[in-house]
């Protein structure tokens, strides 16, 4: 076996390793939120309401991705337990198969090193820590995909059929991000208006096909049993969900978010390595072979302080990276910047570029902020990774052991810190113990969900008395097939309880009372009728804050259609007159 094929069985060892080492920690920790809120929008689909109409959350453009697993698994168990487990280890499975991918393409011209590390960075990386299908993972690891696809055709000259799957993979990522729609129509017009890319259309064509090819299917699965009439009446409200800012101010600073989160955490931090290269640049310090380990060493310490100071986040060695890989390559490449974007094209055309694009549209898109960031980060890691490492060798050319060791140690910090975060961090539930391999032992306050949706799962005590209070009271309720139920203010999960209970609620996201669109949504929509039960959610349940005043729309619609109002463990519920509850 030759040193080149160890090198590459050593690759996949370690990705393979990684994966089960998360594996592990998919047990651990029950998101009541978000990842409840994407199971229970694409469960809407499966009782038969129709996108952007019935639903009016403005996430819920990439719901049918998940839509055939979500199928089958149903139609396998019969019912949602256990459902989140699955959707775990689906997500796990398929950033396993885009951490090969990467690693397979990328390394047959770049540098292993770098590849691996861009693997196992893509891999490990999940925004908050949300061990579920989340439009950011699939986002990211989409258009991930998509880039692999193009380096395979235009840097390892492949068939054609990688064009098309480019595109496939490009209109994934856009209906997770719709933003990126931008990105796409802007980019495709510029390659048809300069004269250099306009003589290879039948090259952009193929892309263009596969995006075509995935919005078609698309369109027809939104426009089956509706029309686009309806579909432009939903819009105004599913882009001014109140859980998320939308006024003129907000709109203001998403433009400038992803700058100011990339560059203003760390002013402070970098001050000494920014003086450093000043004193270089002004020839005060000399790169000598005493003064090089020393600003590599410098260097290297304040990425594991921007690592550790700016965020506990899972991207917070990612974001750091991207700062260590710029201030090497300023210290130790040879190049000028005009010679060094030429020398680095490749890095910055399929990495560092569209990286930085990925991470400013999701931060426009989203209403939180660091975490996000990070995310079109995974992608940069690729490219600044590879700079590094010729940064490096250009400053060390000696193939020594010790500078062999020193120049994977940076790497080998972006990987391991970035897998330290993602399992010791819960992303709303109760802390693990510090951990690398396996859970040394699980929280004393925690305990094992035995039923519903969660089944498998471990979560906080307290937790899991909630939710077993609120699966009870659904469990009570005499239901037939086509009910359905509004749940107020937050608990999507519960929305996979019943197979009969289906939505009738605007979103499955944070709705109280008196949110606006409950009145519209009821009176304006044909077919939107109230729903057989409603259960207003008791302030002391996480994640609730519901206050009644018993002036809101919908309290006063129900108590004039004569709704029966009952006290349960959990809350308030309302039936309709027909529908019965077991006290």
């Amino acid at each position: 076996m030759t040193v080149k094929h160890k090198t590459v069985l050593f690759a996949y060892a370690v990705i393979a390793i990684t994966a089960l080492l998360l594996f592990n920690n998919l047990f651990y920790s029950f998101c009541w939120s978000d990842e409840g809120f994407y199971l229970s929008t694409v469960n809407r689909m499966m009782t038969g309401e129709r996108l952007f109409i019935d639903d009016w959350s403005p996430t819920q453009s990439y719901e049918p991705l998940l839509y055939p697993l979500y199928a089958l698994f149903i139609k396998i168990v019969g019912s949602t337990d256990g459902i989140y487990l699955f959707f775990r280890i689906a997500t796990l499975f398929f950033q396993a198969l885009t951490a090969v991918a990467a690693y397979c393409i990328f390394s047959k011209k770049m540098r292993r090193s770098a590849s691996l590390t861009l693997a196992l960075v893509a891999l490990i990386f999940a925004r908050a820590c949300i061990n579920g299908p989340s439009y950011y993972v699939i986002g990211c690891e989409t258009y991930l995909l998509g880039i692999v696809a193009l380096y395979a055709f235009f840097e390892l000259h492949r068939h054609r059929l990688f064009l098309f799957i480019s595109g496939i993979f490009f209109a994934l990522a856009v209906l997770c991000n719709p933003y990126l729609a931008l990105v796409y129509i802007t980019v495709s017009a510029a390659l048809l208006i300069f004269s250099a890319t306009r003589k290879r259309w039948k090259l952009w064509l193929c892309i263009w096909a596969g995006t075509v090819f995935v919005a078609v299917i698309y369109i027809a699965a939104v426009l089956y049993k509706t029309d686009p009439v309806s579909i432009l009446k939903s819009l105004k409200y599913i882009f001014n969900d109140p859980a998320y800012g939308r006024k003129p101010i907000h709109t203001i600073k998403r433009l400038y978010k992803c700058p100011r989160l990339i560059l203003f955490p760390y002013v402070i931090t970098n001050l000494p390595i920014i003086a450093a290269y000043i004193a270089v640049l002004k020839k005060r310090i000399a790169l000598t072979p005493k003064t090089k380990p020393l600003l590599f060493l410098l260097n290297t310490i304040l990425l594991v302080v921007n690592g550790i100071v700016i965020e506990k986040d899972c991207g917070a060695f990612i974001m750091a990276f991207f700062h260590y890989g710029i201030f090497t390559a300023l210290l130790f490449s040879p190049y000028t910047l005009k010679k060094a974007a030429v020398e680095y094209k490749r890095e910055l055309l399929y990495f560092i570029i569209p990286g930085l694009i990925l991470s400013y549209f999701f931060c426009y898109a989203s209403d939180t902020s660091f975490g996000v960031c990070s995310i079109g980060m995974v992608v940069v890691s690729g490219g600044i990774a590879s700079v590094y490492i010729q940064s490096f060798e250009n400053a060390f050319p000696s193939e020594k052991l010790s500078n062999r060791l020193l120049k994977y140690l940076p790497l080998a910090i972006i990987v391991c810190g970035t897998f330290f975060y993602r399992v010791n961090l819960t992303y709303r539930d109760i802390r693990l113990f510090p951990h690398i391999a396996f859970i040394p032992s699980r929280h004393p306050a925690t305990e094992k969900i035995t039923q519903g949706p969660a089944s498998g799962l471990y979560t906080g005590s307290i937790y899991k008395r909630q939710y077993d209070s609120i699966l009870h009271t659904l469990e009570r309720i005499d239901t037939e097939k086509g009910d359905t139920i509004f749940i107020s203010q937050l608990a999507p999960w519960a929305y996979l309880v019943d197979k009969n209970l289906a939505c009738g609620a605007p979103t499955t996201w944070r709705l109280p009372p008196s949110d606006y669109r409950i009145e519209p949504y009821y009176e304006d929509f044909a077919g939107h009728r109230l729903p057989d039960y409603i259960l207003f959610l008791d302030k002391s349940i996480r994640d609730n804050d519901n206050e009644i005043s018993g002036n809101e729309w919908i309290i006063r619609r129900l108590n004039e259609c004569g709704y029966v109002q009952t006290s349960v463990a959990c809350g308030i519920l309302y039936a309709a007159k027909r529908k019965g509850y077991a006290e």
